[in-house]
């Protein structure tokens, strides 16, 4: 039969540090220091946030989603922190922070309001799917290592993401979503 793991939070390394590998970063702590949920870490080189917005999107699995960008897109961006699912939970540790952008998934309109116009930092809201989705080959690795190699774990490649479709007025202008309605 076919397991599935419900709990990567849990791992370690975890879904955390598969997203901010598969973003780029360079890891030098947690966000939050007791239970160690989150990472932060720095870009090699400071990017606007518009195009590491682009290279968060690219390096990503693509869903009907896409990504969302909250903040000023010229602002450049160099130290980064991640969590892996819903990330709402850390705003205020990622406020209080140094970290230029927060990256994460669920964000809800009022907390991402009050976190873009109160710190002026940026967040980038990703799939659930997506984000812990980064971590299955390592989990794939790890449970073959942990059995000895008796068993071959495959990470399917079947998008599971349950939104199927988003429609959206296209734009030339930078910030298409404060365009005339």
């Amino acid at each position: 039969g076919v397991q599935t793991c419900a709990l990567p939070i849990l791992a370690n390394p975890g879904v955390s540090d598969a997203l901010a590998k598969t973003l780029g970063l360079e890891v030098d702590g947690a966000i939050e220091q007791v239970s160690k949920l989150g990472r932060i870490g720095n870009l090699p080189k400071p990017l606007t946030l518009a195009d590491f917005a682009a290279q968060v999107h690219d390096a990503l699995p693509k869903t009907a989603r896409g990504i969302q960008v909250a903040g000023d897109l010229t602002m450049r961006v160099s130290r980064i922190a991640v969590c892996g699912g819903a990330g709402d939970s850390l705003l205020d540790l990622v406020s209080q922070g140094d970290a230029d952008a927060y990256v994460t998934s669920d964000l809800r309109y009022h907390l991402t309001d009050e976190f873009v116009n109160s710190t002026g930092k940026a967040l980038i809201d990703i799939s659930h799917w997506a984000a812990e989705w980064t971590w299955l080959e390592l989990a794939a690795k790890l449970l073959t290592q942990d059995l000895g190699g008796t068993l071959e774990a495959q990470v399917s490649k079947i998008a599971t993401d349950p939104w199927t479709l988003s429609i959206d007025r296209k734009s030339t202008r930078l910030n298409s979503s404060h365009t005339d309605i």
